[in-house]
């Protein structure tokens, strides 16, 4: 038999962006939000009426908590025995973070003695030798995972829990908007080495300071209000001042460009 979440505490872990996202959706069931993370966010706690408060409060205080947070030496096996018992009787757990963030032992113990109340997890401790190859007509040799997956009151997913049509689709066009200033460099450098197999002076000097210029302009796209060049190593007298000036032509349509011991 199931629960109202109306009503409920729910313990958030971890206020990224999906814990933020997860909160206005537990707030649109009516449930008191009681949340813990380094860096507390004001917008939920004036939106939403979150209040941060340390794990203990967390374990003793939530009808369900839910997990969102990097797994770090802090965070390893952060639910454990020592926690499970802090914890309310019947509690839900939920795991979308890090598989190491729960001590799964602990995690099987609490549920034999009916401590939790169910689980979810989309992750586990030992999942990459698991969830990411095909297994299919094999025997599950993981006893641990085998006794999880036993419960009638556990739902494991493989670390799926992203895999929708729009998130795909999200990831793609992130990725490739991300990979945009990467090409942009790489058709420099690329020009750079052809520069530098002819074998002239001037050519590889060239090459340089427009590679280095290009690098100039894509740190400008990513908003940065100074950019500072220096120069390192032993660099030929005769032919430094070129490099510099030629480094800075690529930004003289969209900066002020003051030159200091370039020759000039």
């Amino acid at each position: 038999m199931g629960f109202d979440l109306f009503g409920k505490s729910a313990g958030v872990i971890g206020t990224g962006r999906i814990g933020r996202t997860l909160i206005g959706i537990l707030r649109g069931f009516g449930m008191e939000i009681i949340a813990n993370d380094p860096f507390p966010n004001d917008e939920l706690i004036a939106k939403f009426g979150v209040k941060y408060v340390d794990p203990t409060t967390i374990f003793k205080e939530s009808d369900i908590i839910t997990l969102h947070f990097p797994l770090t030496p802090e965070s390893h096996h952060l639910i454990n025995s020592e926690s499970i018992d802090l914890m309310k009787p019947g509690v839900m757990i939920i795991n979308t973070g890090r598989g190491r963030l729960i001590d799964t032992r602990a995690l099987i113990a609490g549920l034999r003695s009916d401590k939790i109340g169910s689980a979810g997890l989309d992750v586990y401790e030992e999942e990459s030798e698991i969830f990411f190859e095909d297994l299919l007509g094999q025997t599950l040799t993981d006893d641990v995972l085998a006794r999880l997956l036993s419960f009638n009151n556990v739902l494991v997913t493989s670390h799926q829990a992203f895999f929708t049509r729009e998130a795909l689709l999200n990831i793609a066009r992130t990725t490739l908007e991300m990979s945009k200033p990467f090409w942009a460099m790489a058709r420099w450098t690329m020009r750079f080495a052809m520069g530098a197999r002819t074998g002239a002076a001037g050519s590889r000097n060239t090459g340089f300071a427009f590679f280095r210029g290009r690098l100039l302009r894509v740190a400008e796209r990513r908003s940065n209000s100074r950019v500072q060049v220096s120069n390192g190593g032993y660099v030929w007298h005769d032919i430094q001042s070129h490099v510099c000036q030629d480094s800075m032509w690529c930004l003289t349509s969209w900066a002020r460009v003051v030159y200091i011991n370039t020759g000039s």
